[in-house]
Parts: C-alpha cells; sequence; structure tokens
C-alpha cells in the first residue's frame, strides 16, 4: 500500500535565533518575560481608561504627583540612591504637582455630580465572591445581607458624596472668609470619612468571617429536565478575594490612624513621633486606595469572576 506523501506545506522559516524564541531552549524565561510585558501592557491600558474618569485623573495626576514632591521636600537633599530616585520623580512631576492645585477643585465639583445617583440606587441585598475546589475549579458564591447593613451602605454612598460636597462648598466658602472662621459643615467633612472607614472594617469583618469561619458551599451540578440539582461541594475562598479585603482593611485602618494621631496632636500631645505618624499615615491612603480600590478589583477580582462564570 503506497504511502500518501502530506500535503501540509511547512511554514516560513523563523529568522529570529533560537535562544529568543519560546520554543528554543531559553523558553521559559522567555514566556515569563512575555508574561511581564503583557501584564505591563495591560496596566498601561487600564491607567489610560482610568484617566476618563474623575477620580482616576484626581489620583493619577493629583494625589500620586503631590505625594511624592511631599516625600521629595520632607527628604531633602539626598545622599542614598532611593533618596536620589524620589527627588528626581519629584522635579519631574512638579509641573503636574502644581497644575494639580489649579484642577482639584474642579475634579471635586465633577465628582459631586458623578457620586450624587449613587445615593439613590438601590443597595445589593448579597456579596459575592470566588471559590475554588480542590481541583482549583472557581465558583462563584455569596451571602445574604441584613436589611440594616443594606441601609448602612446607603449611607455610605450618602457620606461618601457628602465628604466631595464638602469639599467643594469649603473651597467656595475660604475665598470669601478667614481661616480663622470656623467652616460651618466641619462636623460633616470630619465624621463622613469616619464612618466610611469604620463601615470598611465591619464589611470586610464580617467578609473574612463568612468566607474563612462559615464557608458550608452549596453549587449547582446539573439539571435534569426542570430540576437543578444542588450538592455540598469543600471549597475554599480564592486567595485573591481574601487578599483585596486585607487590602481595604489596611485602607481604612490607616485613615482612623490619620484621625487618631491628626486629634492627638489637636489636645497638644507634642510626642517626637507624632509628625512623622500624621506625616505617613496621611500618605499610606494615596498609594493603597488605587491598590485595594481599583487596580486589585480590576485587573486581579474581575477575570476571577470571568473563569468562575465560563
Amino acid at each position: 500500500m503506497a504511502v500518501r506523501e502530506s500535503t501540509i506545506k511547512a511554514g516560513p522559516p523563523s529568522y529570529v535565533p533560537a535562544i529568543f524564541r519560546a520554543d528554543g531552549s531559553y523558553g521559559d524565561i522567555i514566556r515569563k518575560i512575555d508574561s511581564l510585558y503583557q501584564g505591563v501592557v495591560k496596566f498601561l491600558q487600564h491607567n489610560l481608561a482610568w484617566l476618563r474618569e474623575p477620580g482616576g485623573i484626581k489620583t493619577l495626576l493629583i494625589k500620586l504627583p503631590d505625594a511624592i514632591v511631599s516625600i521629595s521636600k520632607r527628604i531633602g537633599p539626598a545622599t542614598r540612591i532611593p533618596g536620589k530616585i524620589i527627588n528626581v520623580a519629584a522635579e519631574i512631576l512638579m509641573p503636574i504637582h502644581k497644575l494639580g492645585i489649579c484642577t482639584s477643585s474642579l475634579l471635586g465639583f465633577a465628582e459631586v455630580v458623578t457620586k450624587f445617583p449613587a445615593m439613590f440606587s438601590p443597595s445589593k441585598t448579597q456579596v459575592e465572591y470566588v471559590v475554588k475546589d480542590a481541583e482549583g475549579n472557581p465558583y462563584r458564591a455569596k451571602y445574604d445581607l441584613y436589611d440594616w447593613e443594606q441601609k448602612s451602605n446607603t449611607i455610605q454612598n450618602i457620606a461618601d458624596w457628602t465628604l466631595s460636597f464638602t469639599g467643594c462648598y469649603g473651597y467656595i466658602w475660604r475665598l470669601n472668609h478667614t481661616t480663622a472662621e470656623k467652616f460651618p459643615l466641619a462636623s460633616l467633612a470630619t465624621w463622613s470619612p469616619r464612618y466610611m472607614s469604620i463601615k470598611g472594617l465591619y464589611s470586610e469583618g464580617r467578609f473574612l468571617y463568612e468566607t474563612l469561619w462559615v464557608g458550608n458551599y452549596i453549587f449547582e451540578t446539573s439539571s435534569e429536565k426542570d430540576a437543578i440539582v444542588f450538592a455540598r461541594i469543600p471549597a475554599t475562598v480564592a486567595w485573591q478575594e481574601v487578599a483585596g479585603s486585607v487590602l481595604r482593611i489596611s485602607l481604612s485602618v490607616a485613615c482612623l490612624s490619620l484621625d487618631i494621631f491628626k486629634e492627638l496632636a489637636v489636645r497638644g500631645n507634642s510626642s517626637p513621633w507624632l509628625d512623622t505618624a500624621i506625616f505617613c499615615a496621611g500618605l499610606a491612603p494615596t498609594f493603597i486606595t488605587p491598590v485595594a480600590m481599583r487596580y486589585w478589583p480590576k485587573m486581579v477580582v474581575e477575570p476571577l469572576y470571568a473563569a468562575a462564570s465560563a
């Protein structure tokens, strides 16, 4: 019996040296470099998309440059490499820093508008998250929120809007009043972020309790005609979810710590560490917020949800 010759033609020869190809002798390293490159590209694309929102502009073009400039001023002339790098970065970001001082108030007015509908939107009744079984297969799980928790979420949205509103109103008020006069909405500007931080600590504490302690996950396994079969499958909450919760807890702790340190300063505490504590606690939310509230949920957790829904 004659053997038919293959009709599949070989592709054109690759002009890339084998050492630089994924199927070459250093394929593992090349694949890791390519994965890192793809991650950097996605990160830049995400930031470009985020810059279309007031929150992204405020974080990337105002808060982060302000923080780097503040660190540089506190360091002063540096003799070591890390300090020199920060000083060089501050010099590069100085024009953006000066421009941000002018645009910060305008973005605050934009946030007052964009955050307004959230106060009247229905509060979520459940918290969804992702768990994995022994084989690493992702599943979507959830637990119900109590009625008072749903109301507290609505109050949190109101507090968030109030914080932006008091910032804008304070800017207008200071144009016509001296710094010695007391701002009439000072209490709202003080207690709104405190409520948000305390609410965040409770919500994340309950999330860790429900996912790490309670568990008992039930998932749909098959469908028989009009009936759906459920089974209790051993599973654990995804580490990405736990890490995101820890990041949000650290943000709330940093904000509450800043309030405590400032209160101590107002009451006349002259401890030598207090000034440094206020400086560090004031900068911490600037760096934690984008990671905890934007990068981690969008770039790490959302793909996990997509895999669980597939």
